[in-house]
């Protein structure tokens, strides 16, 4: 506030009357957020992309296919893993960085044959990552003949390990972890949690019987 005069006044200014412009540069595009919705019976997912720049348009991609833009929700078959990328941009504005995820759904078999009376739990989980079950694990399903499965659905996952125990949580009355194989599903004890992993259940697993040679 200025004032020509010899004498001057003091005024107060509200604070809300004062604005402070700073250029900050070009502001960026939100990065896209992918989400899905899973239909496990048939194997598919509805995708849904989002950003949350208000007027940016959403570009995506499955796999090595060309970008397109994103209009709306659509279904995707995931009995094999797809890949889907997206970004965003707006004009004036940076375009987004992009951002992948790699959808699937998986469902398989278990089986194991204990070596102990009753039903078998089974905890599956991934390594270095969440688990699906929690411990002590699942019941499984008696099949016969001394055999019992559990069935797997792995969404987005990739579970690889397993520990098969009585679901008593007592010590000593489990497997030690152990990796699985879709292509050797039937676990079948030999000893107290001991075993081995076969591709069906007819077959005995080998065993490795170490020894010291007597001086």
């Amino acid at each position: 506030v200025s004032d020509t005069s010899d004498d001057y006044s003091t005024y107060s200014v509200p604070a809300w009357s004062v604005v402070i412009m700073k250029n900050y540069g070009t502001p960026t595009t939100s990065t896209p957020v992918i989400e899905y919705e899973a239909d496990v019976d048939n194997k598919t997912m509805e995708v849904t992309i989002n950003c949350s720049t208000a007027g940016a348009t959403i570009y995506y991609k499955e796999g090595t296919d060309s970008y397109q833009v994103y209009n709306g929700p659509f279904e995707l078959d995931v009995s094999s893993a797809k890949t889907i990328t997206a970004y965003a941009k707006k004009e004036d504005y940076a375009d987004s960085s992009t951002t992948s995820k790699t959808l699937f759904i998986d469902v398989y078999t278990i089986y194991c044959k204990p070596s102990f009376n009753g039903t078998p739990y089974i905890h599956v989980w991934k390594k270095g990552s969440d688990s699906l079950t929690t411990w002590p694990g699942a019941s499984m399903t008696a099949m016969g003949d001394g055999w019992y499965e559990y069935e797997v659905v792995d969404v987005n996952q990739g579970y690889d390990r397993v520990i098969f125990n009585d679901g008593s949580s007592e010590e000593g009355k489990k497997t030690a972890d152990l990796t699985f194989d879709k292509a050797k599903p039937y676990f079948k004890m030999t000893g107290s949690f001991t075993g081995g992993w076969v591709a069906n259940k007819d077959v005995t697993p080998e065993v490795t019987i170490l020894f010291t040679r007597p001086n």
